[in-house]
């Protein structure tokens, strides 16, 4: 009876450690730019993704770029904002930027959430913060 129970246990502890420990990567990243931009635009941002707004080093991370500014600001609220296909991608975009973007500094205000690097020229308002983070997070993939 003693042997069979050990033999009974055995079993169960194998049979908990199939199938439980089975990660869910989410393809793309966390963050997606379409949404993002849709978000943005939908809130008075104008929006782009061409080369020659986005810095070098956001235009070819891997998830893609975009820079964004605040209708009738003059650009004074102006962002970038690079996505990786992983967290590891946005910690080496936001590795690079710290190495080449001393001279003039750019972007003085820099962050990282997740698979997303956020740039802002100047320390952003807490409004417009907090739209970015509901835009953020509205883009996130659903699995």
């Amino acid at each position: 009876m003693g042997r069979s129970l050990i033999i009974l246990g055995g079993c169960a502890l194998l049979l908990a450690g199939c199938g439980g420990s089975e990660k869910k990567e989410v393809a793309g990243g966390l963050y997606r730019r379409g949404p993002v931009a849709a978000c943005l635009r939908a809130n008075d941002f104008t929006v782009s993704m061409r080369e020659e707004d986005v810095n070098f080093i956001a235009f070819t991370a891997t998830g893609g770029g975009l820079r964004a500014w605040e209708n009738g600001t003059n650009r004074q609220v102006d962002l970038i904002l690079a996505f990786g296909q992983s967290n590891a991608d946005a910690r080496q975009t936001l590795k690079a930027i710290k190495r080449f973007a001393l001279r003039p500094p750019l972007f003085r205000w820099r962050a990282r959430r997740a698979n997303a690097v956020i740039l802002f020229a100047t320390r952003p308002s807490q409004r417009n913060e907090q739209l970015l983070l509901r835009c953020l997070n509205r883009s996130v993939r659903r699995s």
